[in-house]
C-alpha cells in the first residue's frame, strides 16, 4: 500500500529492561485473541463489552481477556471455594474491562495526537517475535499460518501491532521524562554491567496439535450432539464470523502543508480537477495531476484494503462510498483527495450452517490445549514429572546466551519481559516453579548464569522510576477517560 495515504510515525523498539526488573508495562492482550475494535460499535449483533467514542470492545475479546488473567493466578484460583472464587472472577473480570477501557482511550488519544508508526516498525515488530521465525528467522510462511490458525488477517493482525507499538511509546515517554539526563545515563551503565544467561522452554497452546481430536468425523459428530451450544457461540461471538469488507479504490491527491494559504489553494485546486471528473477520465485524470508518486502512474489505483489500512478520515468515505461515485474533497494530513471506488467485496457474515464445523473445532481445540496447560502448569508447581511431562509434549530447553540487561531484546526471547524479570528473581541452576506468561506463550525458566557489577545500585531506585511513571501515566489515562464517552455493557461483569 501507499505511504500517501498511510499513518505516519517513527519506529521504535519496545523492550527496554533497566535495572533489575521490569519498567512496570501496560497489558495490551492481542495476539491471536481477535482484539480488533469495531467500529461504529452497539450493543447488538456480535456484542460489545463497551464503547469508547464510537470503537466497540468485542465481548469476545473481553472473555479472552479474562481467561487470560484467570490462567495468569494459575491452579491457585481453582483451588479457592466456590464462592470465593465467584466472588474473584467478579473483581477480575472488573479490572479487566477497565484496562481494556484504559487502553482504548489511550490508543485513541496517541492517535489523535499524531503518535503512529509506519509500516516499516510494523515490520521490524513482526521479524522479531519469536514464535514466527524459524531457525531464528522470521518466516512469512509460518506466520500466515499461524494468523489462518486463530482466523486473524494479516491487516487485522498488523493493525494490533501498529496499536502495541504505539501504547508502548507512550509509556516508555512518561517513563523516560520524569528520569533525569543524569539518571538515566547511570542506570542504562549498570544495566549494561549485569550480565546474565537464560535457558527457557517456550510453550504456546497454540501450537498443540489437535488434529487427532478434531476430524471431520469428531466434528460432525459434535455439532450433532452440541446444537444448542453451537447456536449460542455463533449468537455470542458474531464479530468471529464477520466476512471483512475490503475496497479497490483511486484517489488524486493534492498536498497540503496544513498552513492556511496552502490549505486554500489546495482546496482549490481539487475542486476545480472535481468538476471535470468523471468515472470513466479519473485514472487519466490521476495520472495527469495526482500529487501522490506512488499511485500516480497507476492511474490512483490503491489496489484492495481493508479497515485499518488507510488514515481515518480516508478509510471513512472509502469504506462506505458506492462503486463508481467520486467522493467530494476529502482532507487529510497529507492534503485534500478525491476518491473514487472500483469494487467491493466481503462484508456480512457467514451463517450458522457455514460456522458450525469451525465452532465444534474451535472449543475442541480451546478444551484439549486449556487440559494440555493445566497438566503443564501442575508439573512446574510441583516439580513432580516435570521430565516426563516435557518429553510429553516434546519440549527442549534453549539458551540465550550471555547478554546485557541494557540490550534491546534478548537473544531468542525478544521483548519477553516477565521472562526477563522471573530468571532474575531465581537462583542459577534454579528452575521457575511458575509458568512465565510472555506475550501469548507460555515459558518455564531456569537461570543459568548471573553476573552483578561489584558496586550496584539497589533495585528500588530503578522501581521508584517504574512506579512514578506508571502513577502519572495512570492519572493522565483517568482523566482522558472522563473526557472520553465511554459506554460500559454490566452484563459482561455477571458471571
Amino acid at each position: 500500500m501507499l505511504e500517501k495515504v498511510r499513518k505516519p510515525g517513527k519506529a521504535k523498539s519496545i523492550y527496554k529492561v533497566i535495572g533489575w526488573g521490569s519498567m512496570g508495562v501496560i497489558c495490551i492482550a492481542f495476539m491471536f485473541m481477535g482484539l480488533t475494535p469495531d467500529t461504529g460499535g452497539s450493543f447488538t449483533g456480535g456484542g460489545a463489552a463497551a464503547i469508547v467514542n464510537d470503537t466497540s470492545i468485542p465481548i469476545r475479546s473481553f472473555r479472552e481477556a479474562v481467561e487470560r488473567e484467570t490462567q495468569q493466578i494459575g491452579s491457585a484460583y481453582n483451588n479457592l471455594p466456590a464462592a470465593q472464587r465467584r466472588s474473584f472472577e467478579k473483581s477480575i473480570r472488573e479490572r479487566t474491562l477497565n484496562s481494556l477501557v484504559a487502553t482504548e482511550v489511550l490508543f485513541q488519544s496517541a492517535r489523535d495526537h499524531g503518535f503512529f508508526v509506519p509500516d516499516l516498525a510494523v515490520r521490524d515488530e513482526l521479524a522479531g517475535l519469536p514464535y514466527f521465525q524459524e531457525d531464528g528467522r522470521f518466516s512469512r510462511e509460518r506466520y500466515l499460518a499461524i494468523l489462518n490458525q486463530n482466523r486473524l488477517n494479516p491487516a487485522e493482525f498488523e493493525s494490533q501491532i501498529r496499536r502495541q507499538v504505539t501504547i508502548g511509546g507512550v509509556r516508555d515517554g512518561f517513563t523516560r521524562a520524569l528520569k533525569k539526563p543524569g539518571q538515566m545515563k547511570s542506570l542504562e551503565a549498570e544495566a549494561g554491567d549485569v550480565k546474565l544467561n537464560v535457558e527457557f522452554i517456550r510453550f504456546a497452546k497454540e501450537n498443540i496439535d489437535m488434529s487427532a481430536l478434531t476430524t471431520d468425523a469428531a466434528l460432525k459428530n459434535y455439532v450433532n450432539a452440541n446444537k444448542d451450544e453451537i447456536k449460542s457461540y455463533y449468537q455470542d461471538n458474531k464479530t468471529e464470523f464477520e466476512i471483512e469488507k475490503e475496497v479497490r479504490a483511486r484517489h488524486i491527491l493534492i498536498k497540503s502543508d496544513g498552513q492556511d494559504d496552502s490549505d486554500k489553494k489546495a482546496l482549490s485546486k481539487i475542486e476545480e480537477l472535481r468538476k471535470e471528473l468523471t468515472k470513466d477520465n479519473f485514472a487519466d485524470m490521476a495520472k495527469k495531476h495526482s500529487e501522490d508518486v506512488g499511485s500516480k502512474p497507476k492511474g490512483g489505483d490503491l489496489g484492495f484494503f481493508g479497515k485499518g489500512r488507510m488514515v481515518p478520515e480516508f478509510e471513512k468515505v472509502a469504506m462506505s462510498a458506492k462503486v463508481g461515485e467520486i467522493s467530494e474533497p476529502v482532507k487529510t494530513n497529507f492534503g485534500y483527495h478525491l476518491i473514487l471506488v472500483d469494487e467491493v467485496k466481503g462484508g456480512g457474515h457467514r451463517s450458522l450452517e457455514e460456522s458450525s464445523l469451525d465452532i465444534a473445532k474451535s472449543i475442541i481445540e480451546k478444551e484439549g490445549r486449556k487440559e494440555a496447560m493445566a497438566s503443564l502448569e501442575k508439573a512446574v508447581e510441583s516439580g513432580e514429572d516435570l521430565q516426563a511431562t516435557l518429553k510429553k509434549f516434546k519440549l527442549k530447553w534453549e539458551e540465550t546466551g550471555e547478554f546485557s540487561l541494557n540490550e534491546a531484546s534478548a537473544p531468542k526471547l525478544g521483548g519477553a519481559e516477565e521472562v526477563i524479570t522471573e530468571a532474575l528473581r531465581l537462583k542459577v541452576g534454579q528452575v521457575s516453579q511458575k509458568l512465565v506468561r510472555s506475550e501469548g506463550q507460555a515459558h518455564i525458566v531456569r537461570l543459568k548464569k548471573l553476573s552483578l557489577p561489584k558496586e550496584a545500585k539497589s533495585q528500588k531506585t530503578t522501581q521508584a522510576f517504574s512506579a512514578s511513571a506508571m502513577e502519572s501515566l495512570n492519572r493522565w489515562a483517568e482523566e482522558l477517560r472522563e473526557n472520553a464517552r465511554v459506554q460500559v455493557n454490566t452484563m459482561v461483569l455477571d458471571i
